[in-house]
């Protein structure tokens, strides 16, 4: 046999090893991948009863799988269909393509600017409130950036108002998150139509969610407006095919926009502020660059010279990726690369890429867990995929342009009106889930400026 050249057969079924794994993914998947690259390095594969699974922290695996042998796997995400039923995320292949061009066009960034005073409305409306109510005291950072957020999304995408909306909406929300996470990390997940008490549980909230999106749905004014998503999705046809979404296509789409959309912009929000006010220094730098500006929002043309503010959530998205692991299903048997190794990979495997792994590589990122934002001046210097917290390949995140509009017009306004301190020592604990979020609340104390 070649030297260089490893081979690992399939894992044999080892009861105590599969229970083990199963309880340390099921409550820890964060830690357990993270565990799995710190014992075993850029690829493991193991088994959790019948399912086998990889765990890989390699870039140049990644790009095998999500790039130059693509054609060998398919997408996985059926744990996601009970939220958002047959969207773009949750979609087979050709049903993917078919949504993601519909939805393409909306997502350019000539068109993200034209959405420059929807998101400027909800984001002054949020900071009046917040100044008058909580100048000089703690904020709850991540519930605020949950609620300004949903609201950004809701105008943008439904135009519709949500600041009236009852308090039990964002409850649900969070709940729905839970819910689903547990689903995602439990391989022995129960069928939603047997009545566990978390299965009954998911449908009351998804019920509540439902009537709130199908509210907004009908009480949207009838004309099509370009800069309203909803729109766009009603009279969209796929040039090539002909197709079009039905209604109950467009309620799966908008209600996947409605959460993922304010989600992950909140948790990088509430990361970057925690961030910024561990580091007053860097807080301080990227304020004076953003008074420079004429206006408290800038535009997509002034994006390019806010180097400050773009290598800083650069890299709180790097250290704190929403996105910290994608998967993937092989569909046949083949080999992954991987420097002077060869693994096997077997149909149906479920293929794990971690990101969070991948970003905090002491090779790829000298003192990978510093926040060091000029760090991403070399960006072009990085190793291929060494950064993905949207993604890689054709299946990468669509939204990513409207997040980063998003957050640089929240972070301006915020920046340059309040100061930002930390009360607790080091960032704020955190865990993996759908998405990387804060764990608990995020407290900083918060001064206005004059």
């Amino acid at each position: 046999m070649n030297q260089g050249h490893m081979v690992i057969s399939r894992p044999r079924f080892q009861f105590t090893k599969t229970l083990d794994h199963y309880y340390s993914f099921k409550n820890d998947p964060l830690g357990f991948t993270s565990d799995i690259y710190q014992k075993w390095g850029e690829f493991f594969r193991f088994k959790i009863f019948h399912k086998s699974y990889v765990v890989t922290s390699s870039p140049e695996i990644v790009d095998q799988v999500l790039v130059s042998k693509d054609a060998c796997y398919k997408r996985y995400n059926r744990n996601l269909k009970p939220l958002i039923g047959n969207a773009m995320l949750a979609a087979d292949d050709d049903d993917w393509k078919k949504k993601r061009r519909l939805s393409q066009p909306f997502f350019h960034p000539k068109e993200i600017s034209k959405t420059r005073e929807l998101m400027a409305e909800q984001i002054d409306r949020a900071v009046l409130e917040w100044a008058k109510d909580h100048d000089g005291h703690r904020w709850s950072v991540a519930k605020l950036m949950q609620r300004l957020t949903l609201a950004v999304v809701s105008k943008v995408f439904l135009k519709q108002d949500v600041w009236t909306l009852s308090p039990r909406v964002l409850e649900a929300l969070d709940n729905l998150f839970e819910l689903v996470k547990a689903r995602v990390t439990n391989p022995l997940a129960t069928p939603l139509w047997v009545p566990t008490p978390s299965n009954v549980a998911f449908k009351r909230e998804m019920g509540l969610l439902y009537g709130v999106i199908d509210g907004m749905v009908e009480d949207k004014p009838g004309s099509d407006d370009e800069s309203i998503l909803i729109d766009r999705l009603i009279h969209a046809v796929d040039e090539e095919s002909g197709y079009r979404l039905s209604s109950q296509d467009v309620r799966d789409e908008v209600i996947q926009y409605f959460l993922a959309g304010h989600e992950t912009t909140a948790n990088l929000l509430a990361f970057t502020l925690d961030f910024l006010a561990q580091s007053p220094e860097v807080q301080q730098n990227l304020r004076e660059e953003l008074l420079s500006l004429e206006d408290d929002f800038p535009t997509m043309k002034d994006l390019p010279r806010l180097k400050l503010l773009s290598w800083t959530i650069q890299e709180a998205l790097r250290l704190r990726p929403s996105a910290w692991f994608l998967t993937r299903m092989a569909t046949s048997d083949h080999q992954l690369l991987c420097g002077t190794k060869s693994y096997p990979i077997y149909q149906n495997d479920l293929v794990i890429m971690s990101v969070w792994n991948i970003h905090h590589r002491p090779d790829l990122w000298p003192e990978p867990d510093q926040f060091k934002p000029e760090r991403m001046a070399h960006a072009k210097d990085f190793a291929k995929h060494a950064y993905m917290p949207f993604g890689a390949g054709k299946t990468s995140c669509i939204g990513n342009n409207f997040a980063i509009y998003e957050a640089s017009l929240i972070l301006s306004k915020l920046l340059r009106n309040f100061k930002f301190e930390a009360i607790h020592s080091g960032p704020v604990p955190y865990e993996g889930g759908i998405t990387l979020r804060p764990k608990g609340d995020v407290q900083l104390k918060v001064s206005q400026l004059s």
